[in-house]
């Protein structure tokens, strides 16, 4: 019997007991017969419920790591889907067989991204290698404006550019370890996040003032300009 594997990763997202809800009535369409599983890891340990509607609470627990969430067909135990929520990643896995697996199995991949749409965020950009390659802009283009500006800078006194320029790529090193860590790639509906999202959109913001203040100085003092 033909069957057929889907090993993607998933987008960032907000995930609260609405989209699990969501993710279980779907998980229901697949499966009529099922037997479904759902997994919330936090350091205390596991709780496992058989169905979402077991949850009793508005939020997500605070100290929340992982989410898992498992479909079996009942009868058919090479057919199930798995969709699980982390702190720096989410991934999703279908497995299906029959004659049909390869056009079932994509359907419900299809179907899976299109749910968790209105649900995704910008935090996958703190992760893994885009987080990297966003760091590597951000420093390459610091340096640069730095050799622009020692290449044009004037010997009157204009030295803090010059320490300012060489300060901002480690605060932009460091904003992203701690932003990271307050807007991680899954993030769970807890009152404490709500409060954590707010001040890391609040230090991105920060940062992205100071390092166009900087490049701004940096192209005025290169210019010969007066820099204040």
């Amino acid at each position: 019997m033909p069957h057929f594997t889907v090993d993607r990763d998933l987008p960032s997202c907000r995930v609260n007991v609405e989209l699990l809800r969501k993710i279980q009535l779907y998980a229901e369409t697949i499966f009529p017969t099922q037997s479904i599983l759902i997994d919330i890891a936090e350091p205390a340990g596991v709780e496992t419920l058989a169905t979402i509607a077991e949850y009793r609470y508005e939020y997500l627990p605070s100290s929340a790591r992982s989410v898992r969430i498992r479909s079996s067909a009942i009868g058919h135990p090479g057919e199930n889907i798995e969709l699980s929520f982390g702190l720096q990643n989410a991934g999703l896995k279908i497995y299906t067989d029959g004659i049909e697996a390869r056009e079932k199995a994509i359907r419900i991949r299809d179907e899976v991204f299109r749910m968790l749409e209105p649900y995704q965020t910008l935090n996958h950009f703190l992760h893994g290698d885009k987080a990297i390659g966003w760091l590597m802009v951000a420093v390459t283009g610091i340096i640069v404006a730095i050799v622009m500006a020692t290449a044009g800078h004037r010997a009157d006194g204009q030295t803090t550019v010059s320490v300012a320029a060489l300060v901002v790529p480690l605060a932009i090193v460091l904003a992203f370890a701690s932003v990271s860590k307050l807007k991680p790639y899954s993030m769970f509906d807890t009152r404490e996040n709500k409060t954590r999202n707010t001040i890391g959109n609040w230090i991105l913001l920060a940062v992205a003032a100071s390092v166009i203040g900087v490049i701004v100085k940096l192209m005025l003092s290169a210019a010969g300009l007066p820099v204040k």
